[in-house]
């Protein structure tokens, strides 16, 4: 158990993580992904969407065993932020500035 945890640790401790954003439609939109070491030509691309309320750090904190495999799985794994911490999730009543506000979420997760 120590040895898996010792690698877990080692392989996640590679990685870089990273803080960005894009511009959309007049909002900062942030996320957050551990850049890999090595180039990963074929590999895939994995969103990590928090619950209402909540934030990437949150579901960062929650993926320790994912991220310690992504490297080997050739997975890019992408922790986007909701708006103010909600996404819209177009329900009519919702009191979120997300939905409010109407916030184009997929110009922000398929750009």
């Amino acid at each position: 158990m120590a040895v898996f945890l010792l690698l877990l640790f080692y392989s996640a401790g590679n990685c870089q993580l990273i803080t960005d954003s894009l511009l959309i439609e007049g909002h900062y939109r942030t996320f957050k992904y551990n850049k890999p070491s090595t180039a990963m030509d074929g590999g895939s691309l994995l969103f990590i969407m928090h619950g209402s309320g909540g934030s990437s750090d949150d579901m960062l904190k929650r993926t320790n065993k994912l991220e310690g495999m992504a490297a080997s799985e050739k997975l890019l794994v992408v922790y986007p932020d909701g708006y103010q911490r909600y996404w819209n999730e177009c329900r009519k009543y919702s009191t979120a500035a997300a939905n409010k506000e109407d916030i184009n979420e997929q110009a922000f997760l398929l750009p």
